[in-house]
């Protein structure tokens, strides 16, 4: 069977981009396991939907970033939402080790603009004039929705407490 140009494209993708992608999902779901599975989610979605992908805004890397972070944070909501059903069946363990997952729950629970700002800006491990890129913003907005984001965040967890 012959590959298509699109069969192609995603596999030149996959090759070129992967570790960026694990990375990505990984910094959102901190467990190899999801980070899979988001991976998965994500590729089959763009393959599915290519005849969306519109070449002229973005390129297909940051599409997929895009997609990527998307599947990652619907993972991390279905997992958190798993757990705290499951609370009330397990006895509370007090550790020695910091509770992310309320952060976590609260930056999944941004509106996009500032949960793609605090992803990429912050939490990938890109620059600020690479995260700016991906998101196709300039430097100073991308700042700006990460400082309006970071509020959102302290009022979200400080209500919380």
């Amino acid at each position: 069977m012959q590959k298509t140009p699109k069969d192609k494209l995603f596999e030149q993708l996959i090759d070129n981009e992967l570790p960026k992608l694990r990375g990505l999902a990984f910094r959102i779901l901190k467990n190899a396991t999801d980070v899979d599975d988001a991976i998965q989610e994500a590729l089959v979605k763009a393959y599915q939907h290519f005849s969306t992908f519109r070449n002229d805004k973005a390129g297909l890397s940051t599409w997929v970033c895009r997609i990527t972070v998307n599947c990652s944070y619907d993972i991390l909501r279905k997992r958190l939402s798993e757990q705290k059903k499951l609370q009330g069946y397990s006895p509370d363990s007090s550790g020695s080790t910091i509770d992310t997952e309320p952060l976590m729950r609260a930056i999944a629970d941004l509106p996009g603009d500032s949960r793609d700002a605090i992803t990429f800006g912050v939490l990938s491990g890109y620059d600020g004039k690479a995260a700016a890129k991906i998101l196709g913003i300039s430097t100073n907005t991308l700042y700006q929705r990460i400082f309006k984001a970071k509020q959102m965040l302290k009022t979200t967890l400080s209500q919380e407490n």
